[in-house]
C-alpha cells in the first residue's frame, strides 16, 4: 500500500486513492464539491486544493486539486498551509457571490453540503455588495424542484443524470458567465432515476417536491433504516416521518446492493402510507348490508372462533404474500402448517421462482449484486423489461455498458436498455427460448460466428439476466441452459428480476411444500379448505378467473384478510384485520440475489394496528395450534424461522450493531457525512454491509472471480 504524508503525517492509503479520497478516508476535512464518489473526478470546482510538494526538501510547493493528484507512493500534500487554506477560503467566497443566501427558506438548509463547506473553509463574512446574476425556474415535473438560483456550477448533476445514468433531456447551457443546468424547456424529466438529482446536488437546486408539501427539516425527522418494497431489488432506504406520517424517502448506502442511488419509484412511491382509502379499523361481514366497521374485540372473537373450528377440523388453510415480511409469512405457515400454506404467488410464477432458487442454492450458478452486474463484460437480457421490472438493474446495465460491456437485449420489449444496447432482437416469448437454446448449441459446438455469441464465449465476466413477468418456463429453462452451456467456458452468472420485495424470501420459505393458488382454489371449492387467513395479499391479483374465485371465497365459513389496504379480498372477507405496512413494523426480506436484510419501524401504527405476525400469534395460541410460542417482537419470530426452516439459517445475524439510523458525522451534516460512516470512501461500511447472503455456494466463489 502506498504511504503518503499530508501535513508532515504519514497515511497508508489504497492503490489508486487520489488526495482528497485519502484525506476523507484518514477523517481528515478537505473541502470538495464537485467529486462524488461514484462518479470521480473532473476538477470543476476548485475547492479541494492542496499545497503540493515534489519531495521533502522542496518548501515552497504548488497549489494543486486533491481529487486529480493521485495519492502515489511519497506524496507530499498539505491541507492546513495558509496558502491553500486561503484559495479554498476564496472559491466559496467566490461562488457565494451570487448565492442567494437564503438558507432559512431554502429546503436544504440544515443538511447542505455548501453550508457544511462554507463552515469548513472559513469563509464567514461577505465582502460583495452588488447585484446578483439571477435566473428563471424550471417545471420539470411533480417529484422534483428546481431553484437555479441557488447553483454553484459543480456540474454533479449532469454528471449524474446524462453521463452517469445515460438521460439525455437534462443539460448545461452557458453563455458568457452564465451557466444554466435544466432542460431545453420546460417538462417533466423523463429518467427513472431523476430524484436522485435531489442527494447529488450539493446545494438547494434540485430538491424533493414531495417533501415540500409537509416539509420538516433533517433534524425534526424521525428516521430509520428500511428496505424498499417497491421491486426485488431491496434496495436500501432511510425513511423519514414526522407527527406519525411518512415525510420523505432517501438513499442508504449500500455497497453491494444499490450504492448511493435509488430509482423514483423507490424514492416518492410512499404516499400509499398515508392514503385516505387505507384500512385502518376493523370489520365483519354482515349477511344484509356487506362490511361493516366493527370494534377489535368483537371483531377478533368471531375470527378466533371461526379460525380455531377450522384448525381443529383440519380444514384450515393461510396465504402469504411476497410483499410481506419474512416474520409474518412465517407466522401464517405456522399457523396452517407447511402443507396448507399458500405463498400466494400467481402461477406458474410461483414455479420460476422456485426453480431458479433451487437452482442458485445448488451452486449452478453466480448470482451477482448489482455491484458486480456493473463489472460484467457481456450481458444477454432474455425477455425481461428491467426499466419496469427492476430499475437499478437497468442502471447497473448502463454502467456496464460504460465500461465496455457488450450488451444484447431479447425480448418482446426492450425497455430503455434497447436505447444503449450493443444490438436488440424483438421477439415474442418462444422466439426468446429459441434464440436462447440457438446460442447455448453453438457455445457447445464451438460456433462463434454470431456476434452474440461470440462476446459471450470470449467474455471473462458473461452475464444472463431474465425475468418472471412474462410468466412462461420456457424463457427460464432456455435461460439456465444457457447459463450452464457458458459455465463451459467461464464461471456462468445469472440474475433474475423479481417483481415484489419479498419473492424469493417467500419461495425459500414455501420450499415446494406448500399449496399453491389455483390449488387452493379447488380445495376451497371442494370443502376441503372451510376457513381461511389471508396476509397481505389480494387473490384476486393471483388468479385469473374472478369469478370462480369470489365463488370460492364466498363459500368459506370464515375468510379472515389482514391487509393494510382496502382489495377485492378484504371486500369478501367475514373479518378484515388492519395490519401494519412496512415501514409500521420490523422484519426481513430477501432480495432477488438472496440476501436477507432487515428494515426497522419508523412510523407509529394507528391504534389497534399491529403487525401480521402479531395477529397470526394470537390466532395461533386461540386455536391451540402451537400454544408454547411466545413471541413478544420481530425477532422471536426470526429465530423461530431460523430453526426451522435450514435456508435461513443466520437470519438473527442479518442486521450488523453500527446500522445507523441517519448520515451524520461533526461538522458533515448532508448526505456526504456518509464517507465517515464507511472503512473508506465509496467501500463497506463499519461493521460490515447490511444483509447476509442465503446463496452460500455463490459467495464461495466471490474472491475467485475478477469481478
Amino acid at each position: 500500500m502506498p504511504t503518503i504524508f499530508i501535513d508532515d503525517q504519514a497515511y497508508e492509503v489504497s492503490d489508486g486513492r487520489n488526495v482528497l479520497q485519502a484525506a476523507l478516508d484518514n477523517e481528515l476535512d478537505l473541502p470538495y464539491f464537485c467529486w462524488h464518489p461514484a462518479m470521480g473526478s473532473v476538477g470543476a470546482c476548485r475547492l479541494c486544493a492542496v499545497k503540493h510538494y515534489r519531495d521533502e526538501h522542496d518548501e515552497h510547493g504548488r497549489l494543486a486539486m486533491g481529487c486529480m493528484t493521485p495519492a502515489t507512493d511519497g506524496t507530499r500534500v498539505a491541507i492546513n498551509e495558509p496558502e491553500a487554506a486561503q484559495f479554498r477560503r476564496s472559491v466559496v467566497e467566490w461562488l457565494m457571490i451570487n448565492h442567494p443566501h437564503d438558507c432559512p427558506v431554502c429546503d436544504e438548509g440544515g443538511e447542505c453540503h455548501l453550508q457544511d463547506m462554507t463552515v469548513m473553509t472559513g469563509h464567514a463574512h461577505r465582502r460583495y455588495r452588488g447585484k446578483k446574476r439571477t435566473y428563471r425556474n424550471q417545471y420539470l415535473g411533480p417529484l422534483v424542484h428546481h431553484e437555479m438560483n441557488r447553483c454553484i456550477q459543480c456540474y454533479r448533476c449532469v454528471r449524474f443524470y446524462c453521463d452517469h445514468s445515460g438521460g439525455d433531456d437534462l443539460g448545461v447551457f452557458a453563455s458568457r458567465d452564465r451557466v444554466y443546468f435544466g432542460r431545453v424547456e420546460d417538462g417533466v424529466l423523463e429518467s427513472p432515476f431523476a430524484g436522485n438529482l435531489v442527494e447529488v446536488c450539493p446545494t438547494g437546486v434540485f430538491t424533493d417536491k414531495t417533501l415540500r408539501k409537509h416539509y420538516t427539516r433533517k433534524w425534526d425527522l424521525e428516521s430509520a433504516p428500511s428496505l424498499c418494497t417497491h421491486c426485488g431489488l431491496g434496495c436500501n432506504t432511510l425513511m423519514g416521518a414526522r407527527y406519525g406520517s411518512a415525510r420523505r424517502v432517501t438513499g442508504r448506502f449500500n455497497s453491494e446492493v444499490n450504492g448511493y442511488w435509488l430509482c423514483d419509484r423507490g424514492r416518492f412511491g410512499y404516499g400509499h402510507l398515508s392514503a385516505e382509502d387505507r384500512l385502518l379499523s376493523p370489520q365483519m361481514l354482515h349477511s344484509e348490508s356487506g362490511n361493516m366497521a366493527a370494534t377489535l374485540a368483537e371483531t377478533w372473537k368471531e375470527a378466533s372462533r371461526g379460525v380455531a373450528a377450522a384448525a381443529a377440523a383440519g380444514t384450515l388453510a393461510a396465504v402469504g404474500s411476497p410483499r410481506a415480511s419474512l416474520e409474518s409469512n412465517f407466522a401464517l405457515r405456522s399457523l396452517s402448517t407447511p402443507e396448507r400454506f399458500c405463498g400466494g404467488t400467481a402461477e406458474p410464477e410461483r414455479d420460476l421462482v422456485a426453480r431458479y432458487a433451487d437452482a442458485a442454492r445448488g451452486g449452478a450458478f453466480y448470482v451477482p449484486s448489482l455491484q458486480q452486474v456493473e463489472r460484467a463484460d457481456a450481458v444477454l437480457v432474455l425477455g425481461a423489461d428491467l426499466t419496469n421490472e427492476a430499475p437499478l438493474l437497468d442502471l447497473a446495465l448502463y454502467r456496464a455498458r460504460e465500461n465496455g460491456a457488450a450488451i444484447y437485449v431479447v425480448g418482446l420489449s426492450a425497455g430503455r436498455p434497447g436505447e444503449f444496447a450493443t444490438a436488440v432482437e424483438h421477439t415474442d416469448v418462444h422466439g426468446c427460448a429459441g434464440r436462447a437454446a440457438t446460442i447455448a448449441t453453438s457455445l457447445a459446438e464451438g460456433r462463434h460466428d454470431d456476434p452474440l455469441v461470440a462476446a459471450l464465449a470470449g467474455a471473462q465476466r458473461p452475464l444472463v439476466i431474465s425475468g418472471t413477468q412474462h410468466r412462461d418456463s420456457r424463457i427460464l429453462q432456455a435461460s439456465l441452459d444457457l447459463v450452464a452451456a457458458i459455465g463451459t467456458h467461464a464461471t456462468a452468472s445469472f440474475a433474475l428480476a423479481l417483481p415484489e420485495a419479498n419473492t424469493l424470501g417467500l419461495a425459500l420459505l414455501d420450499g415446494g411444500i406448500g399449496i399453491s393458488v389455483p390449488a387452493l382454489v379447488r380445495a376451497m371449492e371442494d370443502g376441503r379448505i372451510t376457513a381461511l387467513v389471508v396476509g397481505e395479499n389480494d387473490l384476486f391479483a393471483r388468479f385469473e378467473d374472478h369469478d370462480r374465485l369470489a365463488a370460492a371465497l364466498r363459500g368459506l365459513d370464515t375468510l379472515v384478510v389482514l391487509d393494510h389496504m382496502v382489495t377485492p379480498s378484504v371486500a369478501l372477507a367475514t373479518h378484515a384485520l388492519p395490519v401494519c405496512a412496512v415501514p409500521e413494523s420490523s422484519g426481513m426480506l430477501v432480495n432477488n440475489e438472496g440476501r436477507m436484510q432487515r428494515f426497522s419501524q419508523v412510523l407509529r401504527p394507528s391504534d389497534g394496528v399491529v403487525p401480521a405476525w402479531s395477529v397470526a400469534r394470537d390466532l395461533i395460541v386461540d386455536a391451540g395450534v402451537s400454544p408454547d410460542d411466545d413471541w413478544q417482537r420481530s425477532e422471536d419470530v426470526t429465530a423461530a424461522l431460523e430453526a426451522a426452516v435450514e435456508a435461513f439459517v443466520g437470519a438473527t445475524q442479518v442486521a450488523p450493531p453500527t446500522l445507523p439510523p441517519r448520515v451524520g458525522a461533526p461538522g458533515w451534516n448532508s448526505n456526504e457525512a456518509i464517507n465517515h460512516l464507511q472503512i473508506e470512501v465509496g467501500g463497506p461500511l463499519h461493521g460490515g454491509g447490511p444483509g447476509r447472503r442465503i446463496f452460500a455456494a455463490a459467495d464461495a466463489t466471490m474472491d475467485e472471480r475478477a469481478v
